[in-house]
């Protein structure tokens, strides 16, 4: 699998915990992000990439905040998670 695709994945994942958690459907925090649902299906399912912009308004929709991290710092977050 290549890397875009694995991320892709992970992101879609994240989402769908985070709009689970928070007893929303797909169509709801579309709505919220101001994007179709069929978009943001496509987005949670990792089939689709999105621009930043989107990510945040989905980041926002489902109360999250949306961090950029470069990735030599990545080893070192995920070791202070640990």
């Amino acid at each position: 699998m290549a890397p875009e695709s694995a991320a892709l994945l992970e992101i879609g994942r994240l989402l769908k915990q985070a709009r689970l958690a928070a007893s929303l459907t797909q169509e709801q925090i579309a709505e919220m992000a101001g994007i179709s649902r069929p978009r943001y299906r496509d987005i949670e399912t990792g089939t689709a990439a999105a621009r930043a912009t989107t990510l945040i308004n989905i980041a926002r929709a489902l109360g999250l905040e949306m961090m950029l991290i470069p990735q030599s710092m990545i080893p070192a977050i995920f070791a202070a998670a640990a």
